[in-house]
């Protein structure tokens, strides 16, 4: 009788053997003349069958024996095929790769092509999974002359990338700090700057007193499991605050020494003063006491300071000879406009009177103008007529006269 065996697929036949059956006297297979031998149609590529495959004995010869010869069977099993899916990684918020596997016990030089089906592979990770590792498990193979296993892999989900840009400040000299922002260039998901762990830190050593220049602003600070985070600092730019500075008007006689020229100063900051300008005032004026009568515009110059931008207002020296109607003008604004006659509005009335204009005439278009109208309904005049403010105008310019003679 043909011996049985089995093998695995893609494994050589083993060695065959018979069993014998039907010997006297103590014999054995040894005793035989001619030993058998067993062949069967199995090789190593046979396939996995539901049919065993037969093996056969033949070639036996011994003169004390009439021998006959039964079949014996081959089984072949599946080799053991293992699937394992290869590791892989993505960027957090993309969207899974193509993953792939790595096969571990073909035979006979086959490859995938020898299985049925399809590869597939089964994963909890998606493009929003955080990051972390994620199994990776392989199915959907199958094959009658392989035992197949797999072996699950991992996905790696690594942090995106994520930049915080500092935005650059225009800030004036003398104002406070804006509030600090950044930008953020790099989320995915629909993350904003709330899906962050720790928000950003945006520092300056700015305040309200630093002076003209540019200074750097500082990001740091923000974390985010998600996410690797760079900075890119910003700037803040202290811009020069507006400086206006105003020669004052200066009336003064005929004849006389021009006074010492002065200014106003109208938008310092901090604290600071003329004494804080890194370049004086310089103011001049094309008159001495020996200019005609007029009006000379006062020239300012020369200030400096890195913290302002200097603007100047207009002024000017009025030169008159008349006292008396220099009173009459003064009384008039007093009490119709209440306010100081300005330089310009001196030399107009003047020149109207000097070219004829009655007194009277003056005082009816200064107490009916605009200005004079609009005091009054405002009530910053004391409440008077017309010829009241006249009247007290005149007795102003009698005493002025009086006083010079």
């Amino acid at each position: 009788t043909a011996g049985s065996a089995t093998k695995l697929y893609g494994a050589a036949v083993p060695t065959l053997t018979a069993i014998g059956t039907g010997f006297v006297n103590g014999d054995t297979l040894a005793s035989l003349t001619t030993q058998p031998t067993v062949t069967t149609t199995a090789t190593a590529s046979s396939s996995v069958s539901n049919v065993p495959y037969v093996t056969t004995a033949s070639g036996a010869v011994d003169p004390n024996y009439t021998i006959t010869y039964a079949p014996g069977t081959l089984v072949v099993n599946p080799a053991p095929l293992t699937v394992a899916a290869n590791n892989a990684t993505k960027v957090y918020g993309q969207a899974n790769p193509t993953f792939s596997a790595s096969y571990t016990g073909f035979v006979l030089g086959e490859d995938a092509t020898a299985l049925f089906g399809t590869l597939g592979f089964a994963t909890p990770a998606t493009a929003a999974s955080n990051v972390g590792s994620y199994a990776v498990a392989p199915n959907g193979l199958s094959s009658a002359n392989y035992t197949i296993t797999y072996a699950p892999g991992t996905l790696a989900v690594t942090p995106a990338p994520l930049t915080i840009t500092a935005v650059n400040v225009l800030k004036q000299y003398g104002l406070a700090v804006p509030t600090l922002t950044a930008t953020y260039a790099g989320f995915v998901n629909g993350d904003t700057a709330a899906s962050l762990t720790t928000p950003v830190s945006l520092s300056s050593a700015v305040t309200g007193a630093t002076h003209y220049g540019i200074y750097p602003i500082t990001a740091s600070g923000a974390a985010g499991s998600n996410y690797t985070i760079s900075y890119v600092n910003g700037a803040i730019a202290v811009t020069p605050a507006i400086l206006t500075i105003t020669p004052v008007n200066v009336i003064n006689s005929f004849g006389l020494a021009i006074p010492t020229l002065t200014a106003t100063y109208a938008g310092f900051v901090n604290g600071d003063t003329s004494a804080s300008l890194t370049s004086p005032l310089k103011l001049t004026v094309p008159a001495t006491a020996g200019t005609p009568v007029g009006v000379y515009d006062i020239h300012a110059s020369g200030a400096a300071s890195q913290d302002y931008t200097i603007q100047y207002g207009p002024g000017a020296v009025a030169i008159i000879d008349n006292p008396g109607q220099e009173a009459f003008l003064t009384s008039l604004y007093k009490n119709v406009l209440g306010r100081p006659v300005e330089t310009y509005g001196f030399v107009f009335w003047l020149t109207e009177l000097s070219g004829g204009t009655s007194e009277s005439d003056v005082a009816n278009q200064i107490y009916n103008s605009a200005e004079a109208q609009q005091a009054r309904a405002n009530k910053t005049v004391p409440v008077i007529t017309e010829q009241a403010a006249y009247q007290k105008a005149l007795v102003a310019q009698a005493n002025a006269t009086k006083t010079t003679a």
